[in-house]
């Protein structure tokens, strides 16, 4: 697990909303040979898995592959921020490369009692748990939630 800074989760939140903001509700150019993803639910080493198989050429797969994820990012797994932060942080540096969609657990209501909070509870204070929830929920709100590959 890897303690950030809340503010720099916020940061983060708020920057790949700069990006998220643009894309349509429904994606219609996710293009064919798409790496499709589902359910990461906090398990940082299964999405470590999915880069490492797409490596090419000494490049790292986040580099060299295009991804379209399914949601259901968070709760269950113990590293639900560590995915979400990768995530972010690789959709504001490869924006062409990732697509988002929203999945069940990208609701607060959800994710409020299914261990994305309780999460953020075990490692920051009160406030700051609920002032990194809002943020990351918030920019939640924005992804799509269809895709049409091809």
């Amino acid at each position: 697990q890897v303690l950030f800074d809340p503010n720099d989760v916020i940061e983060v939140a708020l920057g790949v909303y700069e990006y998220l903001k643009t894309e349509p509700v429904l994606i219609e150019d996710v293009p064919f040979g798409v790496t499709i993803v589902g359910d990461l639910h906090g398990q940082l080493h299964d999405l470590q898995r999915v880069f490492y198989r797409h490596a090419k050429d000494g490049k790292p797969g986040y580099e060299c592959a295009k991804y379209l994820f399914l949601g259901s990012y968070v709760d269950k797994g113990q590293q639900s921020i560590e995915v979400v932060m990768a995530l972010f942080c690789l959709k504001m540096l490869y924006p062409d490369n990732f697509f988002f969609l929203r999945g069940n657990h990208e609701f607060y209501n959800i994710n409020m009692g299914e261990g994305f909070f309780w999460e953020l509870l075990d490692r920051y204070l009160p406030e700051t748990a609920e002032a990194v929830f809002w943020a990351v929920n918030d920019t939640f709100g924005f992804l799509s939630i269809a895709a049409i590959v091809g």
